[in-house]
Formats: C-alpha cells, sequence, structure tokens
C-alpha cells in the first residue's frame, strides 16, 4: 500500500508541534525562570527534574491505556486528537508566572505545577504519536518514509523556533514576561489545531494480531505487567541509554 503525501505530511506535522513544545522546554524555560521569574537556577533545575522523573511512571500508564483503547477511530488517534487540546492550552500559560520577581515560594509552587501539568499532558499525546506509525501501515518502507517525514519536519520545527524566539522576545524590555508569554502563548494556541491536522489526514489500518483472534484472552492487571517490565532487562538497558541521552541533550540545550 502507498500512502499519499497528504497523510504523510500530515503525520510527519504531529512531530512539528511535539518538536517546538520539546525545545521550548528544554532550552527557553530555565531562561524564563531564572531571568524572569526569578527563579535560583539550582530550584529550576529541581522542578524539571522532579516533575520528569513523576512523569515516567505516567508515560508507562500511557503506554498501557493507549493499547487498551479500543474505538472506530484507533488506539491512537483519538488520544493525539483529545490530549492535543488539553496539551495546547496548558502549555499557553508555561511561559506565564504571576508572582515573577516576587521572591514568593508561589512563584515555585506555580511553576512546578504548570510544568507537570504540560509535561502529563505531553506525554497523553506523544507515546500515542509515537505508535500512530505502526498503526498506519504495516509495510515497512512507508514506515520508514513516515519516519523520514517525522524527523524532517520535526527538525524544521525546531529550527524555526531557535530563530524567532529570542528576536521576538528582545522587541520587548529587558526583564519583561510580555514577549515570553505572547510568543509561547500563541504557540500553544496553535498546537491544538496541529494535533487536529494529524488526527484528520491519517488513518489506522494495522489491527493488533490479538484482537483479530476471537479466543478468550487473559485479562492481565498494571501491576503484573509493571513488575514483568521491571524484570525485562532489555527494557533496563534503553531505560538507561535513554536516560543518558536526555542528560547528554539537557546540557548540550543549556
Amino acid at each position: 500500500m502507498y500512502l499519499i503525501f497528504l497523510e504523510k505530511f500530515a503525520f510527519g506535522m504531529g512531530d512539528f508541534w511535539t518538536s517546538i513544545a520539546y525545545n521550548a522546554m528544554a532550552t527557553y524555560l530555565t531562561m524564563f525562570y531564572t531571568d524572569i521569574v526569578g527563579i535560583s537556577a539550582g530550584t529550576a533545575a529541581m522542578i524539571l527534574l522532579s516533575v520528569r522523573f513523576i512523569i515516567a511512571v505516567w508515560d508507562l500508564i500511557v503506554g498501557v491505556l493507549v493499547d487498551r483503547t479500543k474505538s472506530k477511530e484507533g488506539k491512537a488517534r483519538p488520544w493525539v486528537l483529545k490530549a492535543g487540546i488539553l496539551f495546547g492550552i496548558s502549555f499557553i500559560l508555561l511561559f506565564t508566572n504571576p508572582f515573577a520577581g516576587s521572591n514568593s515560594p508561589m512563584a515555585v509552587v506555580y511553576a512546578f505545577g504548570i510544568y507537570f501539568v504540560v509535561n502529563f499532558f505531553y506525554s497523553a499525546v506523544n507515546i500515542p504519536y509515537g505508535s500512530l506509525n505502526s498503526l498506519i501501515t504495516s509495510n515497512i518502507n512507508q514506515r520508514t518514509t513516515l519516519n523520514v517525514y517525522r524527523m524532517l519536519i520535526a527538525n524544521v520545527g525546531s529550527v524555526l523556533l531557535s530563530l524567532i524566539a529570542m528576536p521576538f522576545i528582545n522587541l520587548f524590555p529587558a526583564k519583561s514576561p510580555m514577549g515570553w508569554g505572547l510568543l509561547f502563548g500563541f504557540i500553544g494556541v496553535l498546537i491544538p489545531f496541529g494535533y487536529y491536522f494529524t488526527y484528520k489526514f491519517t488513518k489506522e489500518r494495522v489491527t493488533p494480531v490479538a484482537e483479530n483472534d476471537d479466543t478468550p484472552k487473559e485479562v492481565i492487571s498494571l501491576k503484573r505487567q509493571f513488575g514483568s517490565l521491571f524484570k525485562n532487562k532489555y527494557w533496563w538497558i534503553t531505560t538507561i541509554f535513554g536516560l543518558a541521552n536526555w542528560i547528554y541533550q539537557g546540557i548540550a540545550n543549556g
């Protein structure tokens, strides 16, 4: 089966917004917390680190929930649509802080809360989006093509943000939160429309083999699934590699 250009482009555009959001959080959020909100670098680092550790558990849960999702629209696409809306709304608030410059503990509480909510919905849209490739087609060549579109468009988003972010923010007075709020708030408004585009023009055609089998199936509890996961050495290898990669990315972006 040959996928038309529109579907390949629509799939790739999902990572356009994911890439912009990720780079915004990885590259600019620490600067916003320290230079605009007035949070110390150490506290900002603890906010980012602690939230990511908490969200790591949520990531696993999302994967299980997506796998158990059954709808006429597929497994992943409903998540991309609905979580994409909530992600965009929460992202609007990420680069705002009503307690900025006040030296109030509430500035830290607000930053932690909003960052947690944004990452909560980021995982809820990004994990199902990552599985969408294998649900669109079973053809290995077409999957490779989809990944090419995805990575190319993601890099375009990353470069575009790096080109416009600081020049736009610098149009406003130094230490002013206005430029940050306007730029990233506008991006947050666009995010749901971007994920809707992916949802609208992609189609899940692949049904997992297990779902085509009419024989009775054992319902495996989440506890048992997690227990099996933590005993899997290849999962641990992948996790350690991923952690090392994220540390590298954080240092490089910083």
